[in-house]
C-alpha cells in the first residue's frame, strides 16, 4: 500500500484487552507512529462521555470517531466536528418497542452523556461499573439511570447518537420478532452486533466510513493512505475501503474475510504487529 498517513482503529475488540486496559506494545506502537507523523484515530461505539477518559489516556490524536460513527469528537477541544443524532419520532418507537418486547436494557450513547434504561438498570449499578471502568468520580454524572420510561425518553429525545439493545442471548443476539418488524418498518436505522447478546442502532445516515471519510476530507489523506485495524461488523465497511484493512485475530469470521488480512488477536498486541508491519515498515514477533 502507499505510505500510511492515517492509522484508524477499533477501541474495545483492538486496541484494549479489558474495559479500559490496552496492550502497552500496543501504545508503543501508536506513539512510535505518531512521532514519525501518523495521525492515530480510534473509533468505538462508547458515546463521547464513556470514552473520552481512555481515549485521553491512551493518547490517540488528532480525532475520536464515537457512537459508532455518530458522532467524531477533535481531541484538541474535545468538542464534536461533526455529529448526527436520531430525530425524536424514530427513537420513541425504537426504545418503546425495546421496552415492551422484552430487551433486558436499552442504552442511549450521546456526547453529553450515557443513559440507560430496563430491568436491573439503577443508579447504584451504573456507579458500580463505572468504577470498575476506573472513570473519575468527576465524570459519574455523565452516566444516567431512569426506571421511568417517559423521563428515559425525555432525557434522550433530540440527542440519542447510538441506541444499544442488551441481553439478547437467548435470541441469539438478535431483535424480538415483533421489535424487528418495528424496526423494519420504521427503515431508519442500521443496525450492527457488537458482540454476541448486543445489537447497536444508529440512524441511517451514520456508519464509521462515513466518520472516517469526513475525517480524511478534513486531513486531505487518501484513502490509499489510511490503514483501518478493526475488530466489529461495523469496522466492515472501513475496512474495505482503506488502502489496507486489518482484522484482529479474534475477530468474528465475516471481519476477517472483508479484511485484506488478519492480524494476531488483541491479547497478543494485534493493533501493534500491524501498526509496525503496515505503516512502520519491520516485522514485530
Amino acid at each position: 500500500m502507499a505510505d500510511v498517513r492515517l492509522v484508524v482503529v477499533d477501541l474495545d475488540t483492538a486496541f484494549l484487552t479489558g474495559h479500559s486496559d490496552t496492550h502497552p506494545e500496543n501504545l508503543r506502537a501508536m506513539r512510535e507512529a505518531q512521532q514519525r507523523g501518523i495521525s492515530v484515530c480510534v473509533s468505538t461505539n462508547r458515546g463521547w462521555s464513556a470514552a473520552r477518559y481512555i481515549v485521553h489516556k491512551c493518547g490517540f490524536m488528532p480525532f475520536a470517531i464515537t457512537s459508532g460513527g455518530a458522532a467524531v469528537i477533535d481531541l484538541e477541544t474535545d468538542e464534536p466536528v461533526l455529529r448526527r443524532t436520531m430525530v425524536a419520532t424514530a427513537v420513541l418507537p425504537l426504545l418503546y418497542s425495546a421496552w415492551v418486547t422484552g430487551v433486558q436494557t436499552s442504552y442511549v450513547h450521546s456526547t453529553g452523556f450515557t443513559a440507560g434504561f430496563g430491568r436491573g438498570v439503577e443508579d447504584r449499578v451504573l456507579r458500580t461499573d463505572i468504577r470498575n471502568a476506573v472513570i473519575p468520580r468527576e465524570d459519574w454524572e455523565e452516566f444516567r439511570a431512569y426506571t421511568d420510561f417517559l423521563r428515559y425518553f425525555r432525557a434522550v429525545r433530540g440527542r440519542t447518537e447510538l441506541a444499544l439493545m442488551t441481553g439478547l442471548a437467548e435470541q441469539g443476539g438478535e431483535l424480538p420478532e415483533k421489535m424487528a418488524q418495528i424496526v423494519d418498518k420504521l427503515d431508519a436505522f442500521n443496525l450492527s452486533h457488537p458482540n454476541g447478546d448486543e445489537v447497536a442502532v444508529v440512524s441511517k445516515r451514520v456508519s464509521k466510513l462515513n466518520a472516517l471519510e469526513a475525517i480524511c476530507r478534513h486531513e486531505g489523506i487518501d484513502r490509499r493512505n489510511v490503514l483501518v485495524i478493526g475488530g466489529q461488523e461495523n469496522d466492515i465497511p472501513m475496512l474495505e475501503w482503506a488502502g489496507e484493512g486489518v482484522a484482529i485475530g479474534d475477530a468474528e469470521e465475516c471481519v476477517c474475510q472483508a479484511a485484506d488480512r488478519v492480524t494476531v488477536v488483541s491479547r497478543d498486541a494485534g493493533v501493534a504487529k500491524a501498526i509496525y508491519e503496515s505503516a512502520l515498515g519491520y516485522v514485530f514477533d
